[in-house]
């Protein structure tokens, strides 16, 4: 009876909470969408045409719970048929969708990218994972031409990327429909938008980085202009071709990476304010977490903002609970998992807990600082700066 009372006073707590997140993102919502919408009008009226006629859009139909669809149909349809914009749009309907359509093994006839003057990413951080591997698989084949401008649409279950470029999009900043409102807006009258694109060899180098560029309005504030930064993005090898791609988030095993893959899949149904919380809950609990690993790197440092090698290569073997690289500040934007990665810095933030060296208990304090980053000061995380890192599996593992 003392279980059935506690189960209904979290289902009434949780009912409770997602009918007041709703209607304070339904606010939010049809603010920003007559804002761009007006401003649409505004721009036909006085100059006639936008500054890209053809635009791809890549939507993710379950991303943020539904979201990314009422974007599209509530914002995007309007605005590209009042500013007289030719649209395709493709709706992901299985993993690795926008990576075969963009790269041309999809039916998508990626051979013509060049039709696009745009793409816009709807969905999170692993719609744009493919988006970057399909538009770098392109050059590593022999394609040379400049890819479209990528602008995207933070509003997927986590969005890391962009939170990482505009902190802002944390609780209490900007949401991801006012800044829907600034890129679309920026992009359709030619200024600075999100741009991905990789430097260095064209046919068929490695992907050093992207270039994102923005502006948002907060409050009654002006609009703050981001200048371009490099984003570094990680070769990940998983030893043949076919398994090497490149990421511009983290790579990680153990509890995070355990906890990613329930909020994706079982607990995805709660929606993306809840799918973390619960998935966390439900993985440290349950305890499964624990890898045996060899973990080999590479020390660095970084002086006057070049790399710098620290030392000989370092090899551990160990269970371990937690792996993780971080590539950017935030994984999502309730998890700054490295203050001091930066976008652009050139090195991989490794972070290491050993399976001995920690319990439930601990764990599940050090997921209640993950909002701040404070759960790096718990004296049993390692951390470490690598240039290179090799995360191998011995055997078993995951209990």
């Amino acid at each position: 009876m003392e279980y059935l009372f506690v189960g209904a006073i979290i289902g009434a707590s949780i009912f409770i909470y997602r009918r007041w997140s709703l209607q304070a993102a339904m606010v939010d919502e049809n603010k920003w969408t007559r804002a761009t919408l007006d401003w649409a009008e505004n721009r036909m009226r006085t100059n006639g045409a936008v500054a890209v006629e053809r635009v791809l859009v890549v939507l993710n139909p379950i991303g943020g719970g539904g979201e990314a669809v009422r974007l599209s149909e509530r914002l995007l349809d309007p605005l590209f048929s009042q500013t007289r914009v030719s649209a395709v749009k493709l709706l992901t309907s299985y993993k690795g969708h926008a990576f075969d359509y963009l790269s041309g093994d999809g039916g998508g006839d990626g051979g013509s990218l060049s039709r696009f003057d745009a793409i816009v990413s709807v969905g999170g951080d692993g719609i744009l994972f493919e988006l970057l591997n399909a538009l770098w698989a392109r050059r590593r084949m022999g394609d040379t031409a400049p890819p479209p401008l990528v602008c995207v649409l933070p509003l997927g279950t986590s969005n890391g990327v962009a939170t990482s470029r505009d902190p802002e999009l944390r609780a209490g900043g900007i949401s991801a429909w006012q800044r829907a409102h600034v890129v679309l807006t920026r992009m359709l009258s030619g200024g600075s938008s999100d741009h991905f694109a990789f430097s260095g060899d064209a046919a068929g180098g490695e992907p050093r980085n992207a270039l994102p560029a923005g502006s948002y309005r907060k409050g009654k504030g002006p609009a703050v202009d981001r200048a371009p930064v490099p984003v570094d993005l990680m070769v990940v090898d998983g030893g043949s071709a076919a398994a090497t791609m490149v990421g511009s988030l983290s790579v990680s095993v153990g509890v995070v990476a355990d906890i990613d893959l329930l909020a994706e899949t079982r607990f995805r149904v709660f929606g993306k304010s809840l799918a973390t919380p619960l998935s966390a809950v439900f993985t440290i609990l349950r305890g499964r977490f624990y890898y045996p690993l060899r973990i080999s790197y590479m020390p660095v440092f970084l002086e006057g903002g070049r790399v710098r090698t620290a030392g000989p290569r370092v090899s551990v073997e160990d269970r371990f609970a937690h792996v993780l690289a971080a590539n950017v500040p935030f994984l999502a934007a309730d998890f700054f998992v490295d203050p001091q990665a930066q976008l652009g810095d050139g090195v991989l933030h490794l972070q290491m807990i050993r399976a001995r060296s920690v319990s439930r208990r601990k764990m599940i304090s050090m997921f209640m600082g993950v909002e701040s980053g404070e759960y790096l000061k718990q004296p049993f995380v390692e951390r470490a700066l690598v240039a290179d890192l090799t995360i191998e599996l011995l055997s078993g593992g995951g209990g």
